[in-house]
């Protein structure tokens, strides 16, 4: 997030402080039966942020060859889960004091206490490596440029676990491309620089967005996109597809050139619950508090979580619907938390347990689990 937005958020806490606004922890299980369709507030415009970036990459165009495969309902899930089956906990603070613009959160696939953290423009290529209470392991370097990191994702494919650095910040719309880099999940929480073993050149069938959150769907081996437009878009990348033209049967091939990777949109975003005072704070600061700034998949209970400002979401599968169809339907408002500025949301398969943080020093880490 840039410099303006940063203005804002500080702006809007200050003033939420000052005005005796809460959205604390006592007020979770009041707010978080409000579901989406409860609430349809006008959005406020974004803010104007500063300019920031390298040159355009080369536009690569490819066919859309997702897969639309209906997701069905995993077995012991609770399709009717709400707000009252998650409790929201503090679990730790971040470490390392230079991590203050966290913009990006994974959980390890490789080791069940470990989360993957990344930091947006203006900071170092590197993974930080912290333990889920925020104790800092080590970091790992990339020999990549941080033009706007913006969200970190964790998938397996043919056996093997893999983390996406996504590139997708463009407050500006100015970019044609956005790099996606892949690496092997490394097993060493220190080390590098390590090249990234293949670089998608990710456009959009209709231009340059915003992008702040994305996961993989394994399910149906796309990568889904939340733009933060005005009217917020979901789009659909047909990441397995392509990664199988580059890879043999335990491993992806390491690609000298960027590998191109083509977004469609799918629908709309459902407009997300927002109380009458995050509306009001969010026009006087010039902030959407619903815009969506991270989001991962729990493919094996077909549940996807959505982060905002004030909030975590939630939308389930149904057993009829693909991936595409889900993500567009009416999410359910799980919780709300009191997080400054908040940018980053893993799902961790071991602990069954969704992680968020915020941009800032030492800020908390939040565990919400059933």
């Amino acid at each position: 997030m840039h410099y303006l937005y940063r203005l804002s958020i500080l702006a809007l806490t200050l003033f939420s402080g000052a005005c005796g606004f809460s959205d604390g922890f006592s007020d979770s299980s009041q707010n978080a039966t409000a579901s989406s369709t409860d609430s349809q507030q006008t959005q406020a415009p974004q803010s104007a942020p500063d300019s920031n970036g390298n040159s355009d990459q080369e536009i690569i165009a490819e066919e859309n060859i997702a897969v639309q495969n209906t997701i069905p309902t995993p077995a012991g899930s609770n399709t009717n889960a709400d707000a009252a089956t998650f409790e929201l906990s503090a679990n730790g603070i971040l470490g390392f004091s230079d991590l203050t613009e966290a913009s990006g959160l994974a959980a390890s696939r490789n080791l069940p206490d470990r989360l993957w953290v990344i930091a947006d423009s203006g900071n170092s290529p590197e993974l930080f490596s912290l333990t889920e209470d925020g104790s800092e392991v080590g970091r790992v370097a990339l020999t990549a440029t941080n033009r706007d990191w913006e969200d970190l994702a964790t998938f397996t494919f043919n056996g093997q676990n893999y983390l996406l650095v996504a590139d997708t910040g463009d407050n500006l719309r100015q970019f044609s491309s956005y790099p996606l880099h892949i690496i092997p999940e490394p097993n060493e929480p220190s080390g590098g620089p390590l090249r990234p073993l293949v670089t998608l050149s990710l456009t959009y069938e209709d231009g340059a967005h915003d992008v702040e959150a994305l996961a993989v769907a394994e399910a149906d081996g796309n990568l889904y996109l939340i733009t933060k437009d005005e009217t917020p878009g979901v789009y659909s990348a047909p990441l397995f597809a392509s990664l199988t033209t580059i890879s043999n049967a335990t491993a992806l091939l390491p690609q000298t050139r960027p590998l191109p990777l083509l977004a469609s949109r799918v629908g709309d975003l459902q407009p997300r619950a927002q109380t009458a005072t995050d509306s009001i704070l969010g026009m006087l600061a010039g902030v959407d508090l619903s815009s969506v700034t991270a989001m991962d998949i729990d493919d094996a209970r077909g549940r996807a979580w959505l982060l905002t400002y004030r909030g975590i979401y939630m939308v389930q599968a149904d057993g009829n619907n693909t991936w595409g169809q889900i993500l567009t339907s009416p999410l359910t408002l799980i919780t709300r938390h009191s997080l400054g500025q908040a940018e980053a949301l893993a799902y961790s398969g071991f602990q069954q347990a969704v992680f968020v943080t915020s941009e800032g020093r030492a800020s908390p880490i939040l565990k919400l689990a059933p």
